[in-house]
């Protein structure tokens, strides 16, 4: 009995083996250090502060011998039980996710904050002005995605989110992008609406980026709607590298909410951000931005102007 156990024991452990032989696994991680040096007019955010965001990301994948591939992605950052995890299915007809991730548009849409390495955008005090031309695009809940296989130069994604809850909003997402030589052209849209049909908000995106050797070059645009808000939005970056693993890089953008224009109330943020990049060694870089903002709240009693600069240096260890 003892060697039967022993044996069938050994069998099942080899079967394991077998099974995680034939699946491709990775792990990848990223740890970011950052210190910021504020001079803003609003009191909460003026000051210097230290910052680390860490991350982990796992992926797995196996073929079947029917030509599907299975996986899984899991993506873990610190202070957090999970950040995004999703399971795919892809073959032939395209690439089915399920789980929390972004929307569809967020991977298609293109704005001026795509040339800078680092996140350098900046919501004053509690506005909800926009911060980039692509609004609303990224949130990592519980969705169905489907992404069709390539049509020539043609790629796109749709996403739906079911919150599962009476009187609740539901989400659906869409982006394609066109490449031809070395122009892209990108659209994005989400649209938001409650169980009983009735429209919260939507947000559109429409970008171009055209690569010119060493240099890219973007310009976007959107828009958001929803109740008591119309803001309009529009943006223009442009990245250069260098020798040495250097690169420069520049970015401006504006948006402006018309919900009040009638009353010349318009709420408007203006803000560039310039970033120098350096890569120091295989998996460590260094980042040197700084920001400049202006925002006035147009009537907007929950907010405050607020005028200001930012500096911000990031190092970052990728592994």
């Amino acid at each position: 009995m003892r060697k039967l156990l022993l044996t069938t024991s050994a069998l099942v452990a080899a079967t394991s083996l077998a099974s995680y032989a034939v699946a491709d696994v990775s792990v990848s991680a990223n740890y970011e250090w950052t210190y910021t040096t504020a001079s803003t007019d609003d009191t909460d955010t003026d000051g210097d502060s230290y910052g680390q965001v860490a991350e982990v990301t796992i992926n797995f994948s196996n073929k079947t011998d029917s030509g599907l591939t299975v996986g899984a992605t899991w993506d873990v950052s610190a202070g957090a039980a999970s950040d995004e995890e999703s399971l795919f299915i892809s073959g032939g007809f395209g690439r089915i996710d399920l789980g929390a991730n972004d929307h569809a548009g967020d991977a298609y849409a293109i704005d001026e904050s795509d040339v800078i390495s680092e996140d350098a955008s900046y919501t004053p005090g509690s506005a909800t002005i926009s911060t980039s031309s692509s609004v609303g695009l990224n949130g990592d809940t519980n969705k169905i995605k489907y992404t069709m296989p390539a049509m020539g130069n043609l790629t796109g994604a749709v996403s739906y989110q079911d919150s599962g809850v009476a009187g609740t909003t539901d989400e659906v997402s869409f982006g394609a992008r066109y490449t031809m030589d070395n122009i892209t052209l990108g659209y994005a849209r989400i649209e938001a609406e409650t169980a009983s049909g009735t429209k919260d908000s939507e947000s559109n995106n429409y970008g171009v980026s055209a690569t010119f050797g060493a240099t890219t070059v973007v310009a976007s645009a959107g828009d958001h709607v929803a109740a008591g808000e119309d803001r309009e939005n529009i943006g223009f970056g442009i990245k250069q590298a260098l020798d040495g693993g250097m690169h420069v890089a520049f970015s401006t953008f504006e948006s402006e909410d018309a919900a009040d224009r009638a009353s010349n109330l318009d709420e408007k943020l203006t803000a560039s951000h310039a970033e120098i990049g350096y890569s120091i060694a295989p998996g460590l870089s260094a980042f040197l931005s700084y920001s400049n903002f202006e925002y006035e709240n147009g009537g907007n009693s929950t907010s405050i102007d607020d005028d200001g600069t930012l500096t911000k240096l990031t190092i970052k260890a990728t592994f």
